[in-house]
């Protein structure tokens, strides 16, 4: 009789392992599938979050651009207006103070929408650090273009400074003739 237990413990316990076995084989199946769905998800998250700064990276070019072409054309407006300079002096220093006031507001404009691009970008940056340097680099190529343009306004406002000095002494030049 107590061999017949033993025995019949014995198999209980075989099958016993055979059903653990099996849970364990499928724990196992769960656990590989619940990590490949968190990498496919973890992945999909990483190239949406690119394409979105991707996206960010272009508006911000499409504002540099803008700034370009806004100071190229007062440039341009400007050499203008010296070529023009023989119109009455009051009127050309109206027309000038026009033109830099609407320069002014356009370049506050460009810069308030690079300044909001920025805050966008720098969100995106705690996601991909490793595109960090390359915006870094444009920041400062862009902050390089302002200046530089902010030192052309300046010698081109000298230029005219220097032609308004230089046609008022003609005159004081041309009365003492007449005299």
């Amino acid at each position: 009789r107590k061999k017949r237990q033993a025995k019949q413990l014995k198999l209980q316990l075989q099958a016993e392992e055979r059903e653990s076995e099996s849970s364990q084989r499928e724990i196992d199946s769960e656990e590989k599938s619940l990590a490949d769905r968190v990498e496919a998800f973890r992945k999909r998250q990483e190239k949406q979050q690119e394409q979105q700064f991707q996206g960010q990276e272009q508006e911000l070019e499409v504002a540099k651009q803008e700034l370009e072409d806004n100071e190229k054309a007062l440039s341009d407006r400007i050499q203008k207006q010296i070529k023009n300079h023989e119109s009455e002096e009051q009127q050309q220093a109206k027309r000038h103070k026009e033109l830099t006031k609407q320069e002014e507001q356009s370049q506050q404009r460009t810069k308030a929408h690079l300044a909001q691009l920025e805050n966008q970008a720098k969100q995106r940056r705690q996601d991909l650090e490793l595109l960090k340097q390359e915006e870094e680099q444009q920041q400062k190529a862009l902050k390089e273009q302002e200046d530089l343009a902010e030192s052309k306004l300046e010698q081109i406002a000298e230029m005219e400074e220097k032609e308004k000095n230089l046609k008022t002494q003609k005159k004081l030049l041309a009365d003492k003739e007449e005299k």
